[in-house]
């Protein structure tokens, strides 16, 4: 079922459970926008402004780093998914510390920054409950760098393909499809190598049997196998990317 702005709120984790009134009031304060494909939300180093919270379609939030200019995806974002919110607390003006881009037709929601806040001195455990969620993000980010440094390649491809089988497959006749506009080149990104160690350890798997491969769009035709090579699965993977 599509989301309504009202809808996206009560699903941003710290959002949850606010009374009917809290809920209609923070309401108020959203502005509503539209983005098209590859449209840049913010752009690291801009301004930061306020928070959003995605209503529809599909957000990656990175960085870039040092003198390569290589990017890093740090985050796949959908419906009921924030970010931007690890600025509220910064000064009145501030960069931002990565872009965020829209992959696909996406609407969100916007509350600027001052007015976020103003909510929050009325509602002190909604301010409670996002410090919660932005020591979990650092944790989060914490288990990131550890695989990053220890885990191989090959099994933190196979978890995301996990991930993104559960989250955007669909079922066809051959498997399941991945059904969302995501490239090799964006694969390497959320995982933090080369392009081509991606496409040698896609290859692996196809040769496997395990999945499809086309110029768009990859098929899980073996997910149990899947699964079963990815596991053990750390306990919060899937919030790492998602």
């Amino acid at each position: 079922m599509a989301l309504t702005g009202r809808t996206a709120l009560q699903r941003c984790p710290f959002l949850q459970d606010l009374s009917e009134e809290a809920l209609g009031e923070l309401h108020q304060k959203v502005r509503t926008i539209r983005y098209r494909p590859d449209d840049l939300i913010f752009q690291e180093g801009g301004p930061s402004a306020g928070f959003y919270v995605v209503i529809s379609g599909l957000v990656q939030y990175g960085k870039h780093s040092g003198r390569r200019g290589r990017r890093r995806i740090l985050k796949l974002l959908g419906p009921g998914d924030c970010f931007g919110e690890e600025m509220l607390f910064q000064p009145e003006v501030c960069a931002c510390p990565g872009y965020a881009r829209a992959l696909t037709e996406t609407e969100v929601a916007f509350i600027e920054r001052r007015a976020f806040v103003d909510f929050l001195q009325r509602y002190p455990l909604v301010a409670q409950r996002l410090c919660e969620h932005l020591a979990r993000q650092l944790r989060i980010f914490e288990c990131k760098l550890v695989e990053l440094a220890y885990e191989p390649v090959e099994q933190n491809l196979l978890r995301l393909l996990v991930i993104l089988m559960d989250r955007f497959g669909v079922r066809e006749r051959e498997g399941i499809a991945l059904e969302m506009p995501l490239s090799r080149q964006e694969l390497a990104e959320l995982l933090g190598v080369h392009l081509d160690t991606v496409i040698h350890e896609l290859s692996k798997l196809r040769e496997q049997g395990v999945i499809a491969l086309s110029d768009h769009k990859i098929v899980i035709k073996d997910p149990e196998r899947l699964r079963e090579l990815a596991q053990p699965q750390t306990t919060c993977l899937d919030e790492k990317l998602f």
